[in-house]
């Protein structure tokens, strides 16, 4: 087995192997360009047989925290511990190049995954649920006053923070935004920013005015409709409150044309509640996060 850095004549192999990943196909081949030219990191091949059989790309998310991502082995290659070294290189490469801590998201049913990471002695530290909202058949709520559901502004900063620090959906995912399938600090600067773009929404108690929910809302091009998605990075909270939120929010862009609505939350008993109060396109799914300090 040779591990190297991925070259584009890998691509066309490596894109057929991963077609079938799941039943609706697989991202690789519309972020391999993306990743072989990738400045703050690289993708590393498996090569067996003269054929690149294995994948892993790993990148910087900040300065010195590192992440895996893409892992994917041949079907007849399996089972060979190609994916243990691909870990190890990337950890490797990572660190010599100032990480101190790397990480991965993978499916909570996702068992091989699991094995490999456990293996180079990471250990899981966040769980979430991430679901699909069933478009064709969501309507707004008319028994909601979407005027109640507030844009977050700076007078909302600190108890935005003090609902957080007090959150059990926070510490379940050990303080980080889900980014699609990878993550970022839920910290004092990431929420300024994303205050400065509107995309942080809160509901408060009528009575002690405590905030009972807050969400933070992104846009992303879906690799499977290619066009444009909406998605709450982090929604947590009261589950009557995450159901405004949910509203509030597709009201504002409804008329956008979007394709897609998802959600990632804390794995919760209130996400889960929340969950069965909405027309959903699929079954939720789980993710973990592993991380190592290096």
């Amino acid at each position: 087995m040779k591990i190297r850095f991925a070259e584009p004549r890998d691509k066309e192999f490596v894109v057929e192997f991963t077609r079938r990943t799941w039943e609706h196909g697989d991202y690789i081949e519309d972020v391999w360009d993306t990743w072989v030219n990738d400045t703050i990191g690289k993708l590393f091949v498996a090569e067996v047989d003269e054929k690149p059989v294995g994948i892993m790309h790993v990148t910087f998310l900040t300065p010195d925290y590192a992440w895996l991502e893409g892992a994917r082995v041949h079907p007849d290659y399996r089972g060979r511990g190609i994916a243990t070294e691909l870990n190890k290189v990337c950890m490797n490469w990572a660190k010599e190049n100032g990480a101190k801590k790397i990480g991965l998201i993978t499916a909570e049913t996702n068992y091989p995954a699991h094995k490999v990471a456990e293996k180079a002695s990471m250990r899981k530290v966040a769980q979430w649920v991430f679901a699909r909202i069933n478009l064709d058949t969501f309507m707004l709520d008319n028994r909601i006053n979407l005027e109640e559901i507030k844009t977050a502004e700076s007078s909302d900063f600190m108890d935005i923070i003090n609902f957080l620090s007090q959150s059990e959906g926070y510490k379940k995912v050990n303080g980080y935004f889900s980014w699609l399938y990878e993550i970022l600090p839920l910290d004092k600067r990431f929420i300024l920013q994303e205050m400065k773009c509107h995309r942080v929404f809160i509901v408060r108690d009528k009575e002690t005015k405590r905030i009972t929910a807050v969400g933070f809302q992104e846009f992303y091009l879906d690799w499977e409709t290619h066009a444009l998605s909406m998605y709450l990075g982090y929604l947590d909270g009261d589950p009557e409150d995450t159901y405004k939120i949910v509203h509030k929010v597709y009201s504002l862009f409804k008329d956008n044309n979007i394709k897609k609505y998802r959600l990632c939350m804390p794995a919760t008993e209130n996400a889960k509640k929340l969950l069965e109060m909405l027309p959903l396109s699929r079954e939720p799914g789980y993710l973990r996060v592993y991380e190592k300090t290096l």
